[in-house]
């Protein structure tokens, strides 16, 4: 036999994992969409810099800190926040090779609004399925894999 059913758990684990994490995924970014206008990689931005705040940081900062990989890069996701009005984008006054970026009062506001709604949908996702008890359970297994 070519694979043991010992590696087929581990297979059976592996896809139902990526099945759910893609559903609650798109379940966030229609959320995002439709109440706020941003994708879910410019929510991680955003929360990136909320924790921040005040203190601006710079895109290595922000690139070193994202928990959600981004298809374009981090010049263009910021230029469309900088367009959203949701951070500030400025020459840092001690390097000027260095640009600081800094979340902006309705950038907060939109961050706190847009963050409620993606807590929401995957609180649905997992209390619909698992008690909380279970829930308490898989959170110590995926931390346990470092997820």
């Amino acid at each position: 036999m070519f694979t043991t059913n010992m590696n087929l758990i581990y297979s059976k684990c592996y896809y139902s994992f990526i099945k759910k994490a893609n559903e609650i995924e798109q379940a966030i970014k229609k959320a995002l969409k439709s109440s706020c206008g941003i994708t879910h990689t410019q929510l991680n931005i955003l929360s990136i810099l909320e924790q921040e705040y005040p203190n601006p940081v710079n895109s290595n900062f922000i690139k070193n800190n994202l928990i959600i990989s981004s298809s374009p890069d981090l010049t263009r996701l910021i230029d469309r926040l900088v367009k959203k009005e949701l951070v500030e984008r400025y020459t840092c006054p001690t390097n000027r090779r260095e640009v600081n970026i800094v979340i902006n009062p309705k950038g907060i506001e939109t961050y706190k609004k847009a963050h409620k709604h993606a807590k929401q949908v995957t609180k649905n996702y997992f209390s619909e399925d698992l008690t909380e008890e279970e829930a308490r359970t898989l959170y110590k297994i995926l931390s346990k894999i470092n997820i």
